[in-house]
């Protein structure tokens, strides 16, 4: 046991040295000198789960509550209403609390969310005598709210959702008061600030079959808001695309461009995230990823076991920080599934009509399959007017008996001219 330990910090430092070796042969790369400069750290550490599992590339998949950081719209197209918890060791004694809840109810999806940052700080004299020991936080509450248009059966349409956050920065006075002056350092802060993100789903080179979309395109602005006391948020574009061309294996990615509003030279630039989902059987899945933002890339290892209607998540990540003397870039998420509000029950009912609109059309019935289709599509009473392919089946039995109308007045006026070239 203890070589295994040993074996993996070897590796570890090996992967760290090698990463500083790629900055050190391409600083272009990214731009150091730019990195830190924007305020609220809290905004730009994931609270884990999933999202952390794939190294962040989550903004086109967004399929479970952590889409509250990835994109907001996805609450108007999520399967089911969930609470999830989450708890994400840092660094040393830095800790990342959270929890996030969502519901959708038709094409309307909301959620709420808050993060809770804190640490301990000790500050010395010039004796390394402690005088004074406090624990600064940052938090930060979002709401969420997000519609989707234009849904049928052949795309999830296009969700549109933003995100309104209150950020705060608490510094105990103890930690600076006698040493410093207190007005000229005060840290405390509110900051407010808001996301706005698109997301559709539809099929595209599936090699199975399923109801669910396979692929995903999504795009995001998170944290965009004025500056805080000079200082800017960090605002960050994001774009992103996630595909299963099996059933087993998800793919994601994205490109995000980090931005500093206050001075845009000074911006970080561009990074981008990978994430791969491997899942053999239902309940769990093992994801791994790979997050190049800033001057610290990071590779993330998880897994996802899934209990209905409890479901958990463990990450571990490692990037140029992580020590593994440790237990350092951890997490743990659990999240409770609340159900979906009866629409996979509503769906089951669309497919059983649907089928009988099927059998009917083929035995020549299109009086019932128009009836049958009206039972799902009709604007007022219809169980889903988003069914797409029940219009084109109604359409079909609708023209036909138009065409049977047309024939029998074709044959009875042929009739009446035969009799009357009789009677002539």
């Amino acid at each position: 046991m203890y070589s295994c330990f040993t074996g993996f910090s070897a590796w570890s430092q090996e992967y760290q040295d090698y990463l500083s070796d790629i900055f050190d042969t391409f600083p272009g790369l990214q731009n150091p000198e730019n990195t830190g400069l924007t305020t609220l750290p809290v905004l730009e550490i994931s609270a884990g789960g999933e999202q952390r599992n794939l190294g962040n590339a989550y903004t086109a998949v967004a399929r479970d509550v952590s889409f509250m950081e990835a994109n907001a719209a996805a609450s108007s197209i999520l399967e089911f209403t969930e609470l999830a918890f989450y708890h994400r060791n840092i660094i040393s004694d830095v800790s990342l609390d959270s929890v996030f809840f969502t519901r959708r109810h038709n094409n309307f999806g909301y959620g709420f969310a808050g993060k809770f940052l804190h640490f301990e700080f000790t500050r010395m004299d010039s004796r390394g005598n402690q005088v004074a020991a406090a624990n600064p936080s940052e938090m930060v509450f979002a709401a969420n709210a997000s519609y989707n248009f234009l849904d049928n059966f052949y795309s999830s349409g296009l969700a549109l959702g933003v995100n309104l956050k209150l950020a705060h920065r608490n510094v105990p006075g103890q930690l600076y008061r006698g040493v410093l002056d207190p007005d000229e350092y005060n840290q405390n802060l509110f900051a407010f600030m808001g996301d706005i993100g698109l997301l559709s789903r539809f099929n595209f080179l599936k090699g199975y079959a399923a109801r669910d979309k396979n692929f995903s395109v999504g795009a995001t602005v998170l944290n965009l808001g004025p500056p805080v006391k000079g200082d800017a948020l960090p605002t960050e574009a994001v774009a992103g695309i996630s595909y299963r061309p099996l059933r087993f294996i998800m793919i994601s990615s994205d490109i995000n461009y980090m931005m500093n509003l206050v001075d845009f030279t000074k911006s970080e630039g561009l990074g981008f995230a990978l994430g791969a989902d491997f899942r053999f059987v239902d309940f769990f899945s093992i994801q791994t990823g790979l997050d190049w933002k800033g001057y610290n890339p990071s590779l993330s290892f998880g897994a996802d076991v899934n209990l209905e209607p409890v479901s958990f998540q463990v990450n571990y990540t490692l990037d140029l920080s992580t020590s593994v003397n440790s237990v350092d870039n951890f997490s743990v998420a659990a999240s409770v599934n609340f159900g979906d509000e009866g629409r996979e029950a509503l769906q089951n009912m669309v497919d059983e009509l649907y089928i009988q609109a099927l059998s009917a059309l083929s035995n020549g019935e299109f009086r019932r399959v128009i009836e049958l289709c009206d039972r799902i599509i009709d604007r007022e009473t219809g169980l889903d007017p988003s069914f797409t392919p029940a219009y084109r089946t109604r359409e079909v039995a609708l023209t036909t008996l138009e065409r049977e109308a047309e024939f029998r007045d074709f044959e009875q006026n042929r009739t009446e001219e035969d009799q009357n070239e009789a009677d002539e």
